[in-house]
């Protein structure tokens, strides 16, 4: 019996727990060492921890191609809402311009952690054609910033939201107002006159 209780005393079980045990202590250590370098340094222990901070809310917030989806199916709804002649034209466009990248399969969207990137790709994945199947023809790493269509962060498609922002704003109509302005101005002056 006593034969037993050494094997389980020096056996793998004993060991594990030992591992354990050292694993508690060395954190246990880290966590004063940290408590009393923050003590002695508040200033760089409050930038660290707000750094900290902002990345994990980033890591938490950063929106996915379902939310992208959501987005701009919001934002579509909410230029429908709107008479054709009071939308921002400029919104319209990129609204329509990503539901019919969206419709043909050609958005992609990637979390890199605190961002997330949504990009345009060249062909649908599955195409068969020779130019997208191709390595020579597909378009360099180099040239990635032009494909991309915008950027998420913080719960939020930057992009579309820049868009969005004055899309009750038709700002062709402010523009022909200021052309009409001009010329009553100079013909008001001293212009040439109507007889």
């Amino acid at each position: 019996m006593s034969g037993l209780l050494t094997r389980f005393r020096n056996g793998p079980l004993s060991r594990w727990g030992a591992y354990w045990r050292q694993l508690g202590q060395d954190y246990a250590e880290v966590f004063r060492d940290t408590a009393k370098d923050a003590r002695n340094r508040p200033v760089k222990s409050a930038i660290y921890a707000l750094g900290t901070s902002a990345l994990v809310y980033g890591w938490n917030t950063s929106p996915g191609e379902r939310q992208f989806s959501d987005q701009l199916l919001a934002a579509d709804g909410r230029l429908r809402l709107l008479a054709p002649a009071q939308r921002s034209p400029a919104a319209e466009r990129h609204v329509r311009r990503l539901r019919q990248l969206q419709a043909d399969g050609r958005l992609r969207a990637q979390n890199l952690g605190p961002l997330s990137l949504l990009w345009e790709l060249e062909y649908p994945a599955g195409t068969a054609l020779h130019a997208a199947q191709c390595s020579h023809l597909r378009p360099s790493y180099l040239s990635f910033h032009e494909r991309v269509r915008d950027v998420g962060a913080a719960g939020r498609w930057w992009g579309l939201w820049r868009r969005m922002r004055d899309y009750d704003v038709n700002e062709d109509v402010y523009q022909d107002a200021d052309a009409v302005k001009a010329l009553v101005e100079t013909t008001a002056v001293g212009g040439p006159s109507v007889s």
